[in-house]
C-alpha cells in the first residue's frame, strides 16, 4: 500500500524459487532436435538477444533499451553471466542467462519463441544454467518465475520460497 500510496502501481508479482543443486534433477529433456549452444561472441549475444526479446514478447519501444542491455555485457567462461542459446534445428529458439557472483548464482530471462512454446525448450536452457552453476561450485541456484514457468521449474525440483511485486511509476 505505501508504494501504491506514492504512486507507483504494480506491473507485476514474481514468484522467487531456489532450487538445492546436490539433489537430482531430471537428464536433459529430449526436444527432438534440441541443441544447447553457450554464447562466446557478440554476434551471437545479438542473436540471444533477438531471441530473448521475441520469447518474452516485448513492446517494440522496449527493443533499444533491451538490446542496450544485453549488449553492456561480455561474453565468454570468465565473466560472471554465462548466455545459453537453444536451438532446433539450427533455428535459435530459446534463451537463458546464468549470472555468477562470489555467493549466488541465477537464472534470468528464461524465453522460448511463442511457436516453440510446450517443447521443453525452456526446461532445456534452464538445465543448461543448472548444469553450469552446479559445475561451477554453486549448491543453489535462484530465479522469478512468472506463472508460465513456474510448473517448469517445478519440475526441475525448484521450491517456492516467497512471492516479490514488481512496482513501475
Amino acid at each position: 500500500a505505501i508504494l501504491q500510496n506514492a504512486g507507483f502501481r504494480l506491473y507485476a508479482n514474481v514468484c522467487c524459487m531456489a532450487a538445492d543443486l546436490n539433489e537430482s534433477f531430471p537428464e536433459p529433456y529430449a526436444t527432438g532436435d534440441m541443441e544447447i549452444y553457450h554464447v562466446r561472441s557478440r554476434e551471437d549475444l545479438a542473436v540471444w538477444e533477438d531471441v530473448a526479446f521475441h520469447g518474452f514478447e516485448m513492446p517494440r519501444h522496449a527493443r533499444d533499451p533491451f538490446g542496450a542491455f544485453v549488449s553492456s555485457f561480455e561474453t565468454g567462461d570468465q565473466f560472471p553471466q554465462r548466455f545459453i542459446l537453444g536451438c532446433i534445428q539450427g533455428k535459435p529458439v530459446a534463451t537463458s542467462l546464468l549470472f555468477k557472483d562470489q555467493r549466488t548464482a541465477g537464472i534470468y530471462y528464461v524465453s522460448t519463441l511463442p511457436s516453440y512454446r510446450n517443447r521443453g525448450c525452456g526446461l532445456s536452457v534452464t538445465q543448461a544454467a543448472m548444469q553450469l552453476a552446479r559445475e561451477s561450485g554453486f549448491k543453489h541456484v535462484v530465479l522469478q518465475a512468472t506463472p508460465m514457468g513456474k510448473r517448469v521449474y517445478e519440475r526441475l525440483n525448484f521450491k517456492r520460497y516467497y512471492h516479490a511485486g514488481i512496482y513501475t511509476l
